[in-house]
This record gives structure tokens, sequence and C-alpha cells, in this order.
């Protein structure tokens, strides 16, 4: 990672980060939450973004 000025070593930005790194941080946000016991369907943003995963091309 780069660093500042200081020499501590600074987060990404958002911006910074590939599309798949940022899909899996939010999947993996989402099995968090869920891993236990699914007491509500599955959103079907979540849906979405495991369909767009699982594809050859990242899409669906």
């Amino acid at each position: 990672m780069p660093h500042d000025a200081s020499g501590d070593v600074r987060l990404p930005r958002v911006d910074e980060l590939h599309p798949d790194v940022a899909t899996f941080m939010i999947a993996r946000a989402f099995a968090e939450v869920y891993r236990d016991v699914l007491k509500e369907p599955v959103p079907e943003k979540l849906v979405a973004i495991l369909r767009r995963m699982e594809s050859p091309r990242g899409r669906p």
C-alpha cells in the first residue's frame, strides 16, 4: 500500500479498488449478516451480485 508523508500506511480510496474487490467486500458483508440463520429472504441486490460473480465475465 502507498505511504503518506508521516510514514503511516493509508487505506486505498474506494475509487482505487478494482470492481471485483468491491463486489467481494459487499458479498462478504452480506454473508456475515446472514451466516447464522436466514430469517428473511435474501435481498434481490445480493442475489444479483452473487449471480454476477458466478458468471464467467462478471455480467449476467
